[in-house]
């Protein structure tokens, strides 16, 4: 493996209803969320061909969220991160794939909409 990338994958709001990529950026480039969404981050590992492939260990998500603007929920692929959007502020994940670090620091902004 070479290449680890994550991303934002999906953004549900409390009624159901799945946002469209490309999601909503403020003039920081945080990605713009709600109190009461469920997001969902993604990741991909590729070796040099550009092909997905094998991998030693699970991802290491890490989150930084220091004002606890979000409860993770579990998840049976450890490739997603799956999280609820539980009150305002914002945070930031990164993650890692047998020690490949993804080049990619996602920030996400909660407000009230």
């Amino acid at each position: 493996m070479v290449r680890y990338n994550i991303k934002l994958h999906s953004v549900r709001k409390p009624d159901g209803t799945e946002l469209e990529e490309p999601f909503p950026q403020d003039d920081q480039g945080r990605y713009r969320v709600n109190p009461g969404d469920f997001i969902v981050f993604d990741s991909t590992q590729k070796n040099a061909q550009g092909e997905e492939c094998q991998w030693i260990n699970d991802p290491v998500w890490t989150v930084t969220d220091e004002l606890n603007v979000m409860d993770r929920r579990p998840s049976s692929n450890p490739f997603l991160l799956r999280v609820d959007i539980v009150r305002t502020g914002s945070f930031t994940v990164t993650a890692s794939l047998d020690g490949v670090q993804a080049p990619q620091r996602l920030v996400i902004a909660s407000k009230i909409p």
